[in-house]
């Protein structure tokens, strides 16, 4: 009888064991299409609906139950089937909340309004000795797991967002993109289209990564391999470090800056008759780096002395103050500096075309880069050059880092303006500029990196002054505009790194209101750019949303550098259209991660 005992416990363990790997397994399957269905704006990723609970007995061909069934459990009998049945059950159920998850790691209804998946699998295990006891040929044993979705902090790629076209990511031409540093996945394309990166042209990272020795390209829909592959240290196409690879398939990764609240309009920047600006400022005052004078005849209209009087000429630069700008800003053969603080730029009715001969037409498709954007907030064109201002006592909005931060907005019957630079944007001309330093200057206390924070890494190769235009963003951790003593990772009060930049509208789904930098005379951008396409953000929708798009084109190639992120529904590079990234591993946000909770 004991030995009888024995072989019937020894087998139902064992059954015990097998039915958890095959419940684990089919819960982790379930919550990565929850993770698409929340990154992607789906419903029935796997095969099932979220949040309708399903019998893996008449839906054999969903994800979790195939996962269950290649684990040996096929779900060939109902659900509470009878407890002398042989065979086994394998159901799922969506429950509402998990005891044990922390409240700061359950993300929004609105991000993820199913988060959370159960598989339970009943094993009727075919039993001996104890059968002449109990009368039952077989003993139910019984396995569950609870999966989900939480929020985790975590380092960001640069990220494409589009969840369904080709060629989200399409980098073409003479240009393309180097990324040195960040996380283990530099670059993330979330679309699952089977062409959704088309790279002909240089996509270098050789030095991404933590160690420096290469990162990873990762593609949710494909190609399974990329169209050019190249070697480490030059070539074309594809390049990557021993320690990176065309990762194919990978699951999407959610917005980063989905939690991120647009800034609140804030007054308008004082008129033309205020003292504040536009203002003249001359050579070496608030860091003005013109020495010889601007063009007057492109000067703004609006442009103000120290004593608040209106001018039509000044020897140095215009300074411009943060506030609500209802007219574009455009820095056409004339050198502007920017006060620290928030520039919410909404124009009014129908946003105006900068530019006499820009197409305003409708962007094409397929591989072919989109043109005919027109629209701008802020336009940096032909020998315009853009700088950080250093004032003596700055706006009370602002951080000690000398950071500002574009929001970029208009009206949803007039359309919406974006931020240009064109391709001669940059160029000094006949004037005479001083470079910036990147490192830190104690001269004028601005630097590429936040104060107390790491100078751009030797291997990106950037330059110790550049000569073209620069825009610093306020420095911060946690995707606020601002600095805020709370927000470092190291307890010192001190933000290190530097955030939002650029930050559209997520109403923007005009095709002639997005970005476009062909900054032919020198880019510097620290901190991070955000275009993104979500007006219900950030709950969107995949059929209507993600229109925003992000263009490289022309002579940017010429020392265009980000130190910071892209956050993009689309992103194309053409001609000499070129970027050189340095991704930070440290400076994290909150993505949605897929966990086994129980």
């Amino acid at each position: 009888g004991a030995m009888g005992f024995a072989v019937d416990m020894a087998n139902l363990w064992f059954h015990r064991q097998s039915a958890q790997t095959a419940a684990d397994a089919a819960c982790t399957a379930g919550a990565m299409d929850l993770l698409v269905d929340a990154t992607n704006a789906k419903t029935t990723q796997g095969g099932f609906t979220a949040g309708t609970d399903f019998d893996c007995s008449g839906a054999t061909g969903v994800a979790p139950c195939q996962y269950a069934a290649l684990n040996g459990y096929n779900a060939s009998l109902a659900k509470n089937s009878s407890a002398s049945s042989l065979g086994n059950e394998v159901y799922a159920t969506f429950p509402a909340s998990v005891s044990g998850v922390s409240t700061g790691a359950v993300p929004p209804a609105t991000l993820a309004p199913n988060p959370y998946i159960r598989i339970d699998v009943v094993d009727h295990v075919q039993v001996f000795l104890s059968a002449m006891l109990s009368g039952s040929r077989s003993q139910p044993v019984h396995a569950s797991a609870v999966c989900g979705l939480v929020l985790a902090s975590a380092p960001t790629p640069l990220l494409i967002l589009r969840p369904t076209d080709p060629n989200t990511l399409q980098i073409t031409g003479s240009g393309g993109v180097t990324i040195v540093g960040g996380p283990s996945r530099s670059i993330q394309v979330n679309s699952g289209n089977s062409s959704a990166a088309f790279i002909t042209a240089n996509v270098d990272l050789c030095k991404g990564g933590p160690l420096f020795t290469g990162s990873d390209l990762g593609t949710f829909g494909g190609p399974s391999v990329p169209t050019v592959l190249g070697a480490c240290p030059a070539g074309t196409g594809f390049r990557t470090g021993p320690t990176g690879r065309w990762a194919y398939p990978t699951s999407p990764i959610a917005d980063p800056y989905a939690k991120v609240v647009p800034p609140t309009q804030p007054a308008a920047a004082p008129a033309p008759t205020a003292v504040a600006g536009p203002t003249a400022t001359t050579p070496g005052v608030d860091g003005c780096p013109d020495r010889s004078g601007s063009n007057t005849n492109q000067l703004p209209d609006n442009l103000v002395n120290a004593s608040g009087n209106l001018v039509t000429a000044t020897p140095g630069c215009v300074e411009y103050h943060p506030g609500f700008y209802n007219r574009p800003i455009v820095v056409k053969q004339y050198t502007a500096i920017f006060e620290p603080g928030l520039y919410y730029m909404k124009i009014p009715n129908t946003a105006p075309n900068i530019f006499d001969n820009e197409n305003c037409g409708t962007p094409g498709g397929g591989i072919v880069p989109p043109t005919g954007q027109c629209h701008y907030s802020l336009a940096v064109d032909t020998q315009g050059v853009v700088r950080p201002a250093t004032p003596a006592t700055p706006s009370a909005q602002a951080d000690a880092s000398h950071g500002v931060t574009f929001y970029l907005s208009g009206t949803s019957t007039g359309g919406y303006g974006s931020v240009f630079f064109g391709s001669n944007s940059g160029k000094a001309g006949s004037r005479t500029i001083d470079n910036f330093v990147t490192s830190p200057d104690p001269t004028n206390g601005t630097a590429a990196a936040c104060p107390g924070g790491a100078a751009p890494d030797s291997r990106l190769a950037v330059p110790t002054s550049v000569s073209g235009d620069v825009l610093l963003g306020p420095c911060t951790y946690d995707g606020s505009y601002f600095a805020s003593a709370t927000n470092t990772n190291d307890g010192s009060g001190v933000p290190k790194f530097r955030g939002m930049v650029f930050f559209q509208d997520r109403a923007d789904g005009d095709n002639h209101g997005q970005p476009s930098m062909q900054g032919g005379g020198g880019l510097l951008v620290t901190g991070n750019m955000y275009f993104h396409n979500c007006p219900g953000s950030p709950s969107c929708n995949a059929s209507s949303d993600y229109n925003a798009f992000l263009q490289f084109q022309g002579n940017s190639g010429s020392g265009t550098f980000l130190l910071g992120n892209i956050t993009v529904d689309e992103l194309n590079t053409g001609g000499a259209g070129a970027i050189a990234m340095q991704l930070n591993p440290n400076s994290i946000y909150y993505l949605l991660k897929v966990s086994l909770l129980r």
